[in-house]
């Protein structure tokens, strides 16, 4: 029988993204995000998919009504090296 150590997820939020790039039609949503994230931090990849931090047909009808403009968005990395790194270096998008 093999032991590994047991692998850990680290939770990182990102405020302000705005809605209107992902949250509307043709944006794809959160899968756009996701993919982003991953292409404008080389060392990042994340195993789940991101997630906005209120229900997302909610956000969709208050940003066509002008009432926000942005939201912030949850998503895992793997070990706390990453997620330490990714706060300090910051995270980029498109």
């Amino acid at each position: 029988m093999d032991v590994e150590e047991n692998e850990t997820w680290e939770s990182l939020k990102i405020h302000a993204v705005p809605l209107l790039q992902y949250i509307g039609q043709s944006t794809r949503g959160m899968q756009k995000i996701c993919e982003e994230f991953e292409v404008k931090n080389k060392c990042i990849a994340i195993p789940t998919q991101v997630r906005c931090l209120a229900n997302p047909h909610t956000m969709k009808m208050r940003r066509q009504n002008a009432e926000i403009p942005t939201s912030s968005v949850v998503f895992v990395v793997r070990g706390s090296r990453l997620a330490q790194k990714s706060i300090k270096n910051g995270i980029k998008a498109a």
